[in-house]
């Protein structure tokens, strides 16, 4: 089905779930949230960030680049960084019980600290 983003494709459901997601917006702000996403950039302070922090990213990702994921783990003092194999943009639907896990094995490190 879909593959926007690289990776395992999307089912009909999660295409048409997303379109409906999408299309719910109107184009104004659409457009808008597109320019401020395009302009933003967080370098600067990625630093400042205090609080405990896990970046996840897809390895197959094409619309965000993994050196991107890279770039904020080692921005963001002490945050950790995991790669999902075979994931792309949409791993949240594609792969979320690996998503998961992340989320959970970091949450029990981060509490038993």
């Amino acid at each position: 089905m879909g593959r926007a983003g690289g990776g395992a494709p999307l089912s009909r459901e999660q295409v048409a779930a997303l379109r409906r997601l999408l299309a719910a917006n109107d184009r104004r702000g659409g457009v808008a949230a597109y320019r401020a996403l395009l302009a933003f950039d967080s370098r600067g302070w990625l630093g400042e960030i205090a609080a405990p922090t896990l970046v996840v990213c897809g390895a197959a990702d094409t619309a965000v680049p993994r050196w991107h994921a890279e770039l904020l783990a080692r921005a963001i003092r002490g945050a950790e960084l995991r790669v999902v194999p075979g994931a792309g943009h949409f791993l949240i639907w594609t792969h979320p019980d690996r998503l998961v896990e992340h989320v959970e094995e970091w949450l029990a490190r981060a509490t038993a600290q």
